[in-house]
């Protein structure tokens, strides 16, 4: 047990104790049975308390041990029975047999308690303050390492852990103690012997305790409670592992990975899989067991994989060709066709992921064509004359409007499918889970934040300026001028284009421009998107697992940097803002009557928006260096800004740049080297979401109202207008199925087996101990003899010269 923590515990909740110290004023009969104690005298000892049963037998010798913790320091078992016969109070006797792994001695105690003091000598507190005001023998056992023997025998007996509510009790209101008092707790309940043999299903009560364990994490704000809580969760994960490594055969995998639930028609995510990566069980999820399921899910025999699994890769590439190109038949299929056949068919993972990486490539598409559509310029760059206007004129929209045309209104149609998708699949696993678990997630989220506000703000430009258009001639509108006049490349009418009033000459606020800046950024995100989708190709996923990790490194890096940027943009914009502010004025003054006021110079650090940019893109080309320059006369004040320049370029890129390229590097190699298992959770992560119930045909055929749906929500109604709850009620009276039975044996089985191969590993484990022993033993016996050996044949050198020296 740490010593830190042991002693860490408040001990507010415990009375002052008072324990006999050993003292030259103890009476000569205690000092007598300490010594017979130590001598192992059991019939002395007997005699002595027969005799004179007043006798303290909780004195205590120089070393602070009393009768009984001396008689388990010397492995006297014959005593420690005697001691527990004579009614002897064993204090804390038992947390030290336990501390120490006396197991002969805990074994002798437990037997040998008397019966009306045992049960609560095997769930008592602690009498001093050697040990936690929390800790009782079953507690302290399950904490040590390689306690199999002690934890069966203390729970053959009648101990057992109490409740965390009482141990959290037991240290008032002090909130640290609380912390360790929680750690102790799930530092026993995680212990691979408690777990199977006191649990009935071990897999059920590992992952409860990881999800309790995360919440433990969180409630908790102390510097050690990840450290500890994620050793804990790597003990409860090694578990898991190692009950499925204990299973022989598909059907036991099957059992042990859905939890004894009932094999439904369709593929789903098993319960314990699901688990496993709600609490971080990334060895789990990763196990050969699991991804083989989970392969065979997602693969699952179709006329469809058929071909796959059979035929030639050209024709599996045309198979692949024709799901994407036409993926539309199979979804109007569906929709319109409610056949079983079909719908078992369009229900399997893989063809549900098929149909979502097509619909998305067709928006990608529809986002290229509206991109690559050649922008047409007018001809008509003369305002007319207001009084050539007539009643029979073309009103048209005003220019700070666009029209839509067949491919936007096609993309609405893609952005509102995808929004109900994401809203229905946000519903079913509740936000909070969508939020934490899911982080990938968020991007789509906020891609189609950015083209809500594209559509909103496109319909707020044109009601803003429906009341604003301007009544041109048709004719204007189709005449065309001269070659020789010049023309500049303005928007065209068909966009709203006001003749006369140009792009420059707009408000930077205005609806269209943010409306076209959103939807810029939402199309780059669609478009990274579409990696999240390239996880499953086994030589592509591991580096984009890499680059997740690089990015939260460039996240962490910008907190650092953005500090270094803003205190020298202070420090340069109050430095030089007031002498590039005369400049600016001098030269604008001088060049006012010029059309032409590019002769100005740079203001980099006018002001602190300026500053903060030009020091940003500095770290890729610096500034030239007369922009640092004042004047000849005020030479400090360019010394000082030189200065700051410098001490800036050197901390950006000298300092911070190579860290960050070194903060890359390491992850990479980190997660290269588990690059596997990392690839391997991720890879399944996506499987699972083309598992779930929720909507089966993709963006923007799931708006259309399928037959299947109709019908569920026709029987929904009826069944709610007819108020019947015969179904509930068959339900609740029905038994256990062949499944649970299934289940619940195979459980005991595992315990057994996991109980077998901890006792094998603790036996294995004493033998090499014992082996290491003897080689000891015998390496240090073959020292001595050679240093023996050695002597000796000095001693023969020099009597040897000793006598030539005579002779």
């Amino acid at each position: 047990m740490d010593e830190d923590q042991s002693e860490a515990i408040p001990l507010k909740a415990q009375k002052p104790l008072s324990y006999h110290k050993a003292c030259p004023d103890d009476p000569p009969a205690c000092t007598q049975f300490l010594k017979l104690v130590g001598e192992d005298a059991v019939g002395a000892v007997r005699k002595l308390l027969e005799e004179d049963p007043s006798i303290d037998t909780s004195v205590q010798d120089e070393l602070g041990r009393p009768a009984m913790v001396i008689a388990i320091d010397q492995d006297n078992y014959d005593m420690i029975q005697c001691l527990c016969e004579l009614t002897l109070d064993p204090e804390d006797a038992l947390l030290h047999a336990i501390e120490t792994h006396s197991t002969h001695a805990i074994d002798t105690m437990c037997d040998h308690l008397p019966p009306d003091t045992k049960i609560e000598v095997l769930n008592r507190y602690p009498k001093t303050h050697r040990w936690p005001v929390t800790t009782v023998p079953l507690l302290l056992a399950a904490r040590l390492e390689n306690n199999v023997s002690t934890v069966k025998t203390l729970i053959k007996h009648g101990a057992v852990i109490p409740p965390l509510e009482e141990l959290q009790q037991r240290v008032c209101k002090d909130s640290y103690g609380n912390f360790l008092a929680s750690i102790h707790w799930y530092e026993a309940n995680s212990d691979n012997a408690y777990i199977v043999i006191t649990s009935k299903d071990p897999v059920k009560r590992i992952f409860e305790l990881g999800k309790s364990l995360e919440q433990l994490q969180n409630s908790f704000h102390v510097p050690r409670s990840k450290q500890l809580c994620e050793n804990i969760g790597a003990k409860l994960s090694a578990l898991s592992v190692r009950m499925l490594n204990l299973t022989r055969d598909d059907k036991e995998v099957d059992l042990l990975l859905n939890g004894g639930a009932k094999n439904t028609p369709h593929p789903s995510v098993p319960l314990r899989i699901q688990q496993a990566i709600d609490v971080g069980f990334k060895e789990f999820v990763s196990h050969p067991s699991c991804q083989d399921y989970m392969v065979s899910q997602w693969q699952l025999s179709s006329p469809y994989h058929d071909h796959l699994n059979g035929g030639p890769w050209v024709k599996t590439a045309l198979l692949h060709v024709f799901m994407v190109t036409f993926f539309f038949i199979p979804c109007l299929v569906y929709t319109f066709i409610p056949s079983d056949n079909v719908r078992l068919q369009m229900k399997r993972p893989f063809v549900r992921f098929m149909l979502t990486l097509s619909s998305r490539l067709y928006f990608l598409f529809l986002l290229v064509i509206s991109t690559l559509d050649p922008m047409q310029y007018p001809t008509d760059v003369v305002p007319p004359d207001p009084s050539e206007l007539n009643g029979q004129t073309t009103r048209v929209l005003n220019y700070k409007t666009k029209s839509w045309d067949a491919c936007m209104i096609l993309i609405i149609s893609w952005i509102i499918g995808m929004t109900v998708a994401k809203v229905q699949h946000i519903w079913t696993v509740g936000i909070q889970y969508y939020a934490t678990k899911q982080p990938w997630s968020l991007l789509e989220v906020t891609q189609l934040i950015l083209y809500w506000i594209y559509i909103a703000l496109n319909i707020v430009a044109y009601v803003k300026n429906l009341q604003e258009t301007l009544p041109v001639p048709s004719k204007l509108l189709r005449e065309t001028v001269q070659d020789e006049v010049e023309q500049p490349l303005v928007d065209t009418v068909q966009y709203g284009m006001q003749i006369g009033d140009t792009r420059f000459e707009w408000n930077q606020h205005e609806p269209l421009l943010i409306a076209e800046a959103a939807f810029s950024v939402a199309n780059v995100l669609t478009f990274l998107h579409l990696l999240h989708c390239l996880l499953v190709v086994e030589s592509l996923g591991p580096l984009l697992v890499s680059m997740r990790g690089m990015m939260a490194d460039v996240c962490k890096f910008l907190v650092i940097f953005i500090f270094v940027l803003v205190s020298f943009a202070i420090g340069l914009t109050q430095l030089y803002r007031t002498f590039e502010a005369l400049d600016k004025v001098l030269c604008e003054a001088s060049n006012k009557e010029a059309s032409n006021k590019e002769d100005c110079p740079e203001t980099p650090f006018l002001s602190f928006s300026n500053s903060m940019w030009s020091l940003f893109w500095s770290l890729f080309n610096p500034i030239e260096l007369h922009n640092l320059t004042v004047d000849k006369d005020l030479y400090f004040t360019s010394l000082v800004g030189a200065s700051l320049y410098a001490t800036f370029m050197l901390l950006g890129v000298v300092v911070l740049l190579n860290a960050l390229i070194a903060m890359m590097s390491n992850t990479y190699t980190r997660v290269e080297e588990n690059s596997d298992v990392e690839w391997k959770v991720a890879r399944t992560k996506l499987m699972s979401e083309y598992m779930s119930l929720r909507v089966t045909v993709p963006p923007p055929f799931n708006l259309i109202p399928s037959v299947k749906s109709i019908t569920r929500f026709t029987r929904y109604v009826r069944r709610k207008c007819s108020q019947s709850d015969s179904a509930q009620a068959n339900h609740a009276g029905q038994p256990l199925s062949d499944t649970d039975d299934a289940y619940m044996e195979l459980s005991r089985d595992l315990a057994e087996r996991c109980r077998r191969k901890c006792k094998m590993e603790e036996v294995t484990e004493a033998h090499q101990s014992k082996r290491q022993q003897d080689m000891d033993l015998l390496k240090k016996a073959v020292e001595n003899m050679s240093q023996e050996m050695k002597e000796l044949r000095q001693q023969i050198q020099q009597s040897s010269a000793k006598k030539n020296n005579v002779k």
